[in-house]
């Protein structure tokens, strides 16, 4: 992790479990209460599947969210994420993210499967440990990061906990881009690998990173593109000229209005977070073309209930 994430981590190293509930701005008393309750300051809201049947998204309730947005402020967001890691960061969208690749002739996609549900708790407990907690205070906020022993979808900590996760296999990658002249990004389980050579013979390298990491990747959402292709990255096309274009502005109409009307049940996607940043970032695309247009968009994406 030192490698890609250069800075140091005195912040960590120097916590003590009696000096967070000051951190983070709450009393002793209800630090150690939501502290032991965790487990049960969760939410459970079912959304129905296009194709059938309903799955559980579980979010955080106030106290436990407040106490996980000043763990996101105080302490993981103090950890600097390389240029190449775009979801979940602030300042960054699907517009930086396909930018990288602009140009290109030949482009990667892939899809790490499952993405939330493969990172557990001992992951999340080793991340705090190398950051430089003891273990007692890796111990207190895993416990306030993870539910089941992984990762819940509706906490505000959980993007940028992954990211962090991520940083050996994103600098495997890199690395591995880099020596073959290749742009290499991410944005939340969103891989694409772009440049000027043929990427045939390297695409079954990064796979395998992929694999000794412990991820799988979803085979339906991988996609090479060639020189003579239109390139989808993100939910926006790369054309040639190095132009970008929105997929579908009807298309974005029509799915906004489906998640206002007809609910979360419509979601393309089942990582809530990167849909609602997904989306941001189309509507911002949209608005530096056309400011009515975007800030239309906008006011349709503020009538949306997310959980």
């Amino acid at each position: 992790m030192k490698k890609i994430y250069p800075q140091t981590f005195s912040r960590f190293k120097d916590l003590r479990i009696e000096l967070l509930p000051n951190l983070f701005g709450v009393r002793d008393m209800e630090f150690y209460r939501v502290s032991s309750n965790a487990h049960f300051l969760y939410r459970p809201i079912e959304i129905k599947k296009k194709s059938g049947g309903v799955r559980q998204i579980y979010a955080p309730s106030g106290r436990l969210k407040f106490l996980q947005r000043r763990i996101l402020s105080k302490l993981l967001e103090k950890v600097r994420l390389p240029p190449f890691v775009f979801g979940g960061v602030k300042g960054k969208s699907i517009i930086n993210n396909a930018s990288c690749h602009l140009g290109s002739k030949y482009l990667l996609n892939l899809d790490i499967e499952n993405f939330f549900p493969s990172v557990n708790w001992q992951l999340v407990r080793k991340l705090f440990i190398d950051l430089g907690c003891d273990s007692s205070v890796a111990d207190v906020l895993t416990r306030f990061t993870t539910l089941d022993y992984r990762l819940p979808q509706g906490a505000p900590t959980s993007p940028y906990i992954l990211n962090l996760v991520l940083s050996n296999l994103d600098r495997r990658f890199f690395l591995l881009a880099c020596s073959n002249r290749l742009t290499y990004s991410r944005y939340f389980d969103d891989i694409t690998i772009s440049g000027g050579k043929r990427l045939i013979g390297l695409e079954e390298s990064f796979l395998e990173i992929l694999r000794q990491e412990g991820f799988t990747i979803n085979l339906k959402k991988k996609y090479l593109y060639g020189p003579s292709e239109d390139k989808k990255v993100t939910g926006l096309v790369l054309k040639s000229g190095g132009r970008m274009e929105l997929v579908s502005m009807s298309g974005l109409l029509k799915y906004l209005n489906e998640l206002i009307t007809e609910g979360l049940s419509n979601l393309d996607g089942i990582n809530l977070e990167k849909e609602k940043q997904t989306l941001l970032g189309k509507i911002e695309f949209v608005k530096s073309i056309d400011k009515v247009d975007g800030q239309n968009l906008n006011t349709l994406f503020n009538k949306i209930k997310w959980v």
